[in-house]
């Protein structure tokens, strides 16, 4: 079951107040420092599709529930953008999460079908 969120439910996060999933180059280039400057800290509940992705992902890949949290609304951010690859994206999660590109691209599945079914990816 695939949930859709409105990007208009995004807030404005505080820069510098989400968490650092694994350790690595952020430099202020890479995608993921992006996502600390666009996404939302997990300061309110999950919708019930990122519930669901937590729950499918959690213990199957390194981080905690929020750091989950963060990687899932990221993926979702760069997929809505619609100019990232699909190997760049994936290449991103496996660096922050300190995993393999499998797991990485399985992570990337789950939070479109969960998350953001609307994603695209080049």
């Amino acid at each position: 079951m695939a949930l859709a969120l409105a990007l208009a439910r995004l807030m404005t996060i505080r820069r510098g107040s989400l968490p650092s999933v694994a350790s690595g180059n952020h430099s202020s280039g890479s995608l993921f420092s992006r996502w600390h400057e666009a996404l939302i800290a997990p300061s309110h509940p999950p919708h019930p599709g990122e519930s669901a992705f937590i729950n499918l992902v959690s213990g199957h890949v390194p981080g905690s529930d929020a750091d989950l949290l963060v990687i899932g609304r990221g993926v979702c951010r760069m997929g809505s953008y619609g100019t990232v690859s699909s190997h760049n994206a994936v290449q991103q999660v496996a660096t922050q999460l300190g995993t393999n590109m499998a797991k990485a691209g399985q992570v990337l599945d789950a939070a479109v079908e969960y998350i953001c079914p609307d994603a695209r990816f080049g």
